[in-house]
């Protein structure tokens, strides 16, 4: 009985490797996955700088540097190259991007930043193996839908282009980790974007954002995101969603509140509010216990509340170009400040609390109205400080 079942799984082991071996067209072959050098190996295999020389042997070539070349063109001959991994292409003089760039289909790194190309080929959709695409500086005013196919990419750098908008199809790009989109001409964000859930800096600043969609919050492992000059006015629900935001840039917007919720961004580090309109910190802020440092600059802020005093973690506080008049008490009480600037304010006086701050290393107070005697009483409590008036 025993040999009886034998035969039964030597029989369905060898139906088993059958089915494995044959492709599902019948009777050929199962194309093999393509087999790409592991990071160290790549790391040890040299970059090639001349075409004329990569040509010479094209499949021993894996990194091609053409940087810096004066390229207008892309020669086809590039598609000899069935083992590149890395293209580096920056800084030529490239207007458009040959099809024959997708039979690189082992291509892991393309870099075309800084060149003068309008439009991507949609064959670029063919690079499945690519994790990593720079496009910044370039004229692009569109993305191709088959960008969505790049379903490996990890980094996606576009900046200083001319977008207006993304395809939906971003959304497909699920291993993505970094998106830096700033300097386009950006309005809104397809609702696809909360798919890239992988997602940890986000960076779109100087565009004309007035509004973020609400699937953004669904961006679970963003810890980076930056608005700078946009057109919010207020900040967007959602984004008090990001549970695990660390560093958030509001630089330069219209912002004059932050809603009660901002408080469930707990694990937030660096707040970054400068050249907006708010006229007083905001006392949700003052109670984000992880808060490290704090800036709003610029502003229309007159005084500063006791609860300020709360940020116990805060390294550094700049408060600059506002119209503050007094400063409270409980600024002594921020133990772990290191750097303090109050410069162009409206000072007449510190308090003498001032000197409990052990750790302060710079305090700034240029451009105040602070007397003589007043000077010196400063520079005597904070003596290990570097202070400036």
């Amino acid at each position: 009985m025993s040999m009886v079942k034998g035969w039964i799984i030597l029989f369905l082991s060898g139906i088993a490797c059958t089915m494995m071996m044959t492709s599902c067209g019948g009777g050929g072959a199962t194309v093999k996955p393509e087999t790409l050098l592991s990071d160290v190996a790549l790391d040890k295999k040299p970059f090639y700088t001349s075409l004329d020389a990569a040509l010479k042997a094209p499949e021993q070539v894996y990194k091609l540097k053409l940087r810096d070349q004066n390229l207008l063109i892309l020669s086809r001959e590039i598609s000899k190259f069935k083992n590149l991994q890395v293209l580096d292409l920056h800084r030529n003089k490239l207007i458009k991007v040959p099809e024959e760039i997708s039979t690189l289909t082992k291509l892991q790194k393309l870099n075309l930043s800084d060149n003068q190309i309008k439009e991507l080929p949609s064959a670029i959709g063919n690079l499945s193996n690519l994790t990593e695409l720079r496009l910044s500086d370039n004229q692009l005013t569109t993305l191709p839908s088959k960008i969505g196919n790049l379903t490996k990419l990890k980094y996606l750098y576009i900046q200083k282009n001319r977008l207006a908008s993304l395809p939906p199809e971003i959304g497909q790009l699920k291993k993505l980790e970094r998106l830096f989109l700033e300097h386009n001409r950006l309005k809104n964000l397809p609702a696809t974007i909360g798919q890239l859930t992988r997602l940890e800096s986000l960076i779109l600043n100087n565009n004309q954002i007035a509004q973020v969609p609400h699937e953004i919050g669904g961006l679970n492992n963003l810890h980076t995101l930056y608005l700078v000059n946009n057109r919010l006015k207020n900040l967007p629900a959602e984004i008090l969603d990001l549970k695990n935001l660390r560093k958030l840039y509001l630089v330069k917007n219209q912002l004059s509140q932050l809603p009660p919720q901002f408080i469930r961004l707990k694990k937030l580090q660096i707040l970054d509010l400068q050249q907006n309109q708010f006229s007083e910190v905001p006392k949700v802020v003052t109670k984000l216990e992880n808060l490290q440092k704090l800036w709003m600059n610029k502003n229309q802020l007159t005084s500063l509340h006791e609860d300020i005093g709360k940020l116990q973690k805060l390294q550094i506080l700049y408060l600059e170009e506002n119209y503050i008049k007094e400063l409270p008490s409980a600024i002594g009480n921020i133990q772990s400040l290191q750097h303090l600037s109050l410069s162009d304010n409206k000072l007449t006086s510190i308090p003498e609390e001032i000197a409990r701050l052990e750790k302060l290393r710079a305090l700034y107070l240029r451009g105040n109205q602070l007397p003589q005697d007043e000077r010196s009483k400063i520079k005597e409590w904070c003596s290990q400080a570097y202070v400036t008036f």
